[in-house]
């Protein structure tokens, strides 16, 4: 399932909680690196439980992506 597919399913609000946790995960993945972020962290950073997160982002490669992603999308348009 998409990322799109899923925050639909989970509704307007998902996409909020999306943003929240890639807000939580910059600070993370800077300070701690990818090898050593962890989904737990993320989520006591973000404010969400871990079943929101990973409801959201499957595990921390695609939370990385969705996050690099982001980033460029902001860089460049």
């Amino acid at each position: 399932m998409t990322k799109i597919k899923r925050l639909k399913k989970h509704g307007q609000g998902a996409v909020g909680k999306a943003e929240q946790i890639l807000r939580g995960a910059i600070p993370e993945f800077l300070k701690n690196g990818y090898a050593c972020t962890s989904m737990d962290k993320v989520a006591k950073a973000a404010g969400v439980s871990k079943q929101t997160l990973y409801s959201l982002f499957r595990d921390t490669e695609r939370l990385f992506i969705a996050l690099v992603k982001r980033v460029a999308t902001k860089k460049f348009n």
